[in-house]
């Protein structure tokens, strides 16, 4: 399991870098449905189109989208820049690299089940499911700011619901950094 895991994060990290450096131009791209072409699918996000999911958008894009008009093409290329350096080559780190998880599949867990950085819950949770691991650490830092430890494969979804199926992707992150929220 952790073999596994050390010889994957040097691709995956490979392909995170290429993804930062392709992310200017990968919006050229972008296909009518605001998708990248199948060649480039790697690089997307599957789960969600270049502008990003709803959240990240109401979050991160306030300058960009000030009051909601719709958005000049330089706005569109600078939010779906944003999205691709946020989520860079996701789907393959999602569905090359990643597992997946059944909802029949048992997840053992160890630690803060609930831990997180939004709402913010210090601690550590460690987890197991189909042969694939989950290190999950967050300590509040600073004002606003935790550290937040993420390795292994996201299996959070599956510790909070055990009945969850889908793809646990491939994680590697160290952020001392995080923001954090009370909520």
């Amino acid at each position: 399991m952790y073999l596994r895991y050390l010889l994957s994060i040097p691709l995956d990290w490979f392909m995170t870098l290429l993804g930062m450096i392709l992310a200017p131009v990968l919006p050229l791209f972008a296909t009518h449905q605001s998708k990248l072409p199948k060649w480039l699918s790697w690089f997307d996000t599957d789960d969600n189109t270049l502008d990003g999911d709803e959240g990240w958008q109401k979050e991160h894009l306030l300058a960009l989208n000030c009051k909601g008009d719709n958005l000049d093409p330089l706005r569109i290329y600078l939010k779906r820049v944003c999205w691709l350096f946020r989520n860079t080559a996701y789907t393959f780190s999602r569905n090359i690299m990643g597992v997946a998880i059944e909802a029949d599949n048992m997840v053992v867990w160890k630690g803060n089940q609930k831990v997180g950085n939004r709402p913010l819950s210090e601690g550590y949770c460690y987890a197991t499911c189909k042969h694939r691991f989950m290190f999950y650490y967050v300590k509040k830092t600073f004002k606003g700011k935790c550290l937040r430890v993420y390795l292994g494969w996201k299996l959070k979804n599956k510790v909070d619901h055990p009945e969850w199926d889908g793809k646990a992707m491939l994680v590697f992150s160290v952020n001392p950094i995080m923001s954090y929220s009370e909520w």
